[in-house]
């Protein structure tokens, strides 16, 4: 009776996993469509598109709206860095000891991005600068972009922005390292016996400030990394109210901006040739699929996430010679919204798809979000 019993309820928790496991698979199912309505339902919160095909606008909303970059100001950091192998400041292919970007690790701060990059090396404890910068773009891993911004030097790499004729861009600087600015505003103390004053201190403090404590961090965990010890209490300690101000604070720019970029990137004629022999192999790694490749001459993309952001920037040319420029940011997104989330991610590459794919999709595309700017 007993063994019924439990086998009887065996069977109706199966039943029940395997109803959440179809919900989630129904909940999170991609559709290109789900993009403008997304935009339609939040076109007057934190959110901005901007489409182009061969040079056309598809669709715009919020393009001027200055929003986090997140991840996608990595773009930034891979241009400087194929500039200065190009110009010879640095070599690609010097190898350097994976210790030197653990300084910048951070347990818990970028989704497991960086793990997932070590995993690639196997037993490997030394990679090429080239692998590194590969890896702050493939697998966004913020220690990555740390280092090299380090190596870069920060302020070459915010020089870059002037470059690219880039006005409403925000200095850059390493995200990881301002989420230790609420420890040391509250005097190294991991207890937080004050937490609503130095959540206000945090959220207050003057931008350029709060940018020099983060390049200082950065310069500092190079000389003297924090122990392993240190680094495992920092998440612990920060509160989601941290986080949201944290990912707030993040540089911003505008959909206008990033499309300039996009279409630089995707033209192949504004940066030197020898920029874009590591520039692409940096950005283009969608065209390692063989897939890809059937149909696609080349294709780069960088998405951006925390809490509460879910950016992408996305541009192709296919073998028609038909170029496409994608820029989508969002910063309205709350904690409880993983099934929009994943939704989302989804649908924006089933929406880079069906753009380049079909005419009927553009043309709904200039239909549903002409609407959003009436």
């Amino acid at each position: 009776m007993l063994k019924l019993i439990f086998l009887y309820s065996l069977l109706i928790f199966l039943i029940f996993i395997f109803i959440l496991n179809r919900i989630w698979v129904y909940k999170t199912k991609s559709n290109p469509e789900y993009i403008y309505k997304f935009m339609k339902e939040n076109s007057n919160n934190e959110v901005a598109i901007l489409v182009k095909y061969n040079g056309e606008i598809l669709g715009q909303c919020n393009e001027n709206k200055m929003l986090p970059l997140a991840s996608v100001a990595k773009i930034i950091v891979a241009i400087e860095f194929s500039k200065q192998v190009a110009e010879r400041k640095l070599i690609a292919s010097n190898l350097i000891n994976i210790k030197e970007i653990e300084k910048y690790f951070i347990p818990n701060s970028d989704g497991g991005s960086y793990q997932e990059w070590l995993k690639t090396l196997g037993d490997r404890e030394q990679v090429t600068l080239l692998e590194v910068a590969q890896g702050m773009i493939h697998y966004s891993s913020n220690a990555n972009t740390s280092y090299l911004m380090n190596i870069l030097g920060i302020e070459n790499t915010n020089k870059l922005l002037g470059e690219l004729q880039l006005k409403k861009h925000e200095n850059i600087f390493p995200a990881t390292e301002a989420l230790y600015i609420p420890l040391k505003l509250n005097g190294y103390d991991q207890n937080f016996s004050n937490i609503e004053y130095i959540l206000e201190k945090f959220e207050k403090m003057d931008s350029n400030e709060y940018y020099r404590e983060s390049i200082a961090l950065n310069e500092e965990w190079n000389r003297n990394p924090l122990s392993k010890e240190h680094k495992n209490q920092i998440m612990n300690k920060l509160n989601l109210d941290f986080q949201r101000i944290w990912s707030n604070r993040m540089p911003k720019s505008t959909a206008n901006e990033y499309m300039s970029i996009l279409e630089k990137l995707n033209s192949k004629t504004f940066f030197p040739k020898d920029v874009h022999n590591y520039l692409d192999k940096i950005m283009e790694q969608l065209m390692l699929n063989p897939r890809n490749q059937e149909w696609l001459k080349h294709a780069g993309q960088k998405g951006g996430s925390t809490l509460n952001i879910l950016n992408s920037a996305f541009y192709a040319e296919d073998i028609r010679n038909n170029k496409l420029e994608v820029v989508f940011f969002s910063n309205c997104l709350e904690e409880k919204d993983v099934l929009k989330r994943r939704k989302l991610e989804k649908s924006l590459n089933a929406f880079h798809i069906q753009l380049l794919k079909s005419e009927a999709f553009r043309n709904s595309v200039r239909k549903n979000l002409k609407s959003l700017n009436q």
